[in-house]
């Protein structure tokens, strides 16, 4: 009997199923856009949250932590300085990740920066038969 094989879908389709489904981040976001262009660059999903507030939604691919943090935040600062305060709302990010394999250096980090959670995610998939012929 073969172990189980584990492969994590790309990117891209954990990006598809949170712009279906954003209720997966544990609130009611409503997506904005999908790829949002600014001059900070390309935002992966622009959402807003209850109050209305920006929530800018970044998935790490394979990249280091602190370049991670500096992207979110320099979009966090885009969408606040061009459209958040003009609005009277704020903005804030949330990092969707694999796995947390520089989990020390990412909990430092967090320790001294205001308005960004991180979520790390788990792809699970089970097949059962439901008839079978013959």
């Amino acid at each position: 009997m073969c172990p189980p094989l584990v492969l994590l879908p790309p990117d891209s389709l954990i990006e598809e199923i949170l712009a279906i489904n954003p209720k997966l981040l544990g609130e009611d976001l409503e997506v904005q856009e999908r790829q949002f262009k600014t001059d900070a660059g390309t935002i992966d999903l622009l959402c807003r949250d209850q109050k209305n507030n920006y929530v800018v939604i970044d998935f790490i691919k394979d990249r280091p932590v602190d370049q991670v943090i500096g992207e979110i935040l320099r979009y966090m600062g885009c969408m606040a300085e061009n459209y958040g305060w003009k609005e009277g709302v704020e903005t804030r990010g949330i990092i969707v990740l694999k796995e947390l394999d520089e989990n020390l250096k990412l909990k430092y980090t967090l320790t001294q920066v205001k308005n960004i959670e991180v979520f790390n995610y788990n792809f699970h998939m089970s097949l059962q038969k439901v008839a079978a012929s013959g």
